[in-house]
């Protein structure tokens, strides 16, 4: 939702799921495999800084509620862990407007996707194609 040139609202999934890993040898009597998900939303305020035509410098800040998951099983047994989390976004990027409805961007954002004792950052890097109503 674009309110002026400058300043815009956007609301979005978290969607990171089915992801895999396997591991066998050594001490582990057999193959150890893990699953991991994440699912969330997003709420960000974007501010755009118009440089060109159609063309404009972008920064976001706003809020992350992330759920994730994780099953593991092997030979020894299963276990799972699950968490959430809600914490700060933060972004830049680039804007190019290809008509009055539609843009492409190009974003890097920044999760922190840890527990509570951690600081793990992850840093996202997208293109993304939008269509304004």
């Amino acid at each position: 939702m674009q309110f002026n040139q400058n300043l815009a609202l956007e609301f979005g999934p978290i969607i990171a799921t089915g992801r895999s890993y396997s591991a066998s040898g050594g001490n582990l009597g057999g193959t150890v495999t893990a699953n991991g998900n994440a699912t969330g939303w997003t709420t960000n305020f974007v501010g755009l800084i118009p440089v060109a035509t159609a063309f404009s410098l972008m920064g976001k800040l706003g809020v992350a509620s992330i759920n994730n998951s994780v099953n593991a099983y092997g030979p020894g047994g299963s276990d799972s862990l699950s968490q959430s989390k809600t914490d700060l976004v933060y972004g830049v990027g680039l804007q190019f407007d290809f008509t009055n409805k539609s843009y492409g961007r190009f974003e890097i954002e920044n999760y922190n996707v840890a527990d509570t004792s951690g600081n793990n950052r992850t840093s996202v890097m997208s293109f993304d194609f939008g269509f304004r109503f």
